[in-house]
């Protein structure tokens, strides 16, 4: 399958714990235009006290990055994995950090251990507000994977959920693999991203996922939540 999107992955280089420099971020993308990936949506951690990379530096690194994909093939669009906190909201208004590719999707993170009163209370505040979550690599929340009718609920509230296409396929365990399954069962899944890092440690390794999928879920539900859904993030 061509055209693939990945839309959470950390390439670019000198801004977080991903891509250690531009050599290592090139190796990257080429190794997800090897498996059919043509649009990126990069994804920079924010977190307080942790990941707190100026946007002048994140937009320079960027900037050099999506010149250097053109030329492999790949169209990159800037996005940011907010780890979520009372301030994300006005941040997001202030366009101190930035949605999914200029649109209204935010790519939200949650400590492991959160609960589901404050993830459905964040998930509000946001919606209310006009912004689209995407809940990140929602299989790591013990709580809230454990709670179906909740995540029912928020998806009927209007969040959006992704996993971790290596989860998809088993790196996180047995567990994790039939969870992922799950959700796909009963078509709660909506995105798949790599969160890659590195080109030695969490790879940006996609299409073994795809493959899974087509093979578990057929071609047309694949090509959903690898093609169809990623684009209306960068047309809207």
């Amino acid at each position: 399958m061509r055209g693939l999107f990945d839309i959470h992955c950390h390439l670019v280089p000198y801004v977080d714990d991903g891509a250690r420099d531009m050599d290592e971020a090139i190796k990257m993308l080429k190794m997800e235009y090897r498996q059919g990936v043509r649009y990126i949506i990069v994804t920079p951690h924010f977190r307080r006290d942790m990941f707190e990379t100026s946007m002048e530096q994140i937009l320079k690194q960027f900037l050099r990055l999506r010149e250097i994909g053109k030329k492999i093939g790949i169209q990159l669009f800037l996005g940011c994995e907010y780890h979520v906190d009372d301030g994300m909201v006005r941040m997001l208004r202030a366009k101190e950090r930035p949605c999914m590719a200029s649109s209204r999707y935010v790519l939200a993170e949650y400590r492991y251990d959160v609960s589901t009163e404050y993830v459905k209370e964040s998930l509000d505040d946001l919606l209310r507000n006009g912004y689209l979550p995407i809940i990140a690599h929602i299989e790591r929340y013990t709580d809230v994977c454990a709670d179906w009718d909740f995540l029912e609920e928020i998806v009927d509230m209007g969040a959006f959920i992704q996993v971790n296409a290596g989860s998809i396929i088993g790196d996180g365990g047995r567990n994790v693999k039939h969870f992922c399954k799950k959700l796909m069962k009963e078509d709660l899944l909506h995105f798949v991203g790599t969160d890659a890092h590195r080109i030695d440690i969490r790879r940006p390794i996609i299409k073994p996922c795809v493959d899974y999928v087509i093979k578990k879920m057929g071609e047309d539900y694949a090509r959903e939540i690898f093609v169809e859904n990623p684009r209306r993030i960068v047309l809207r």
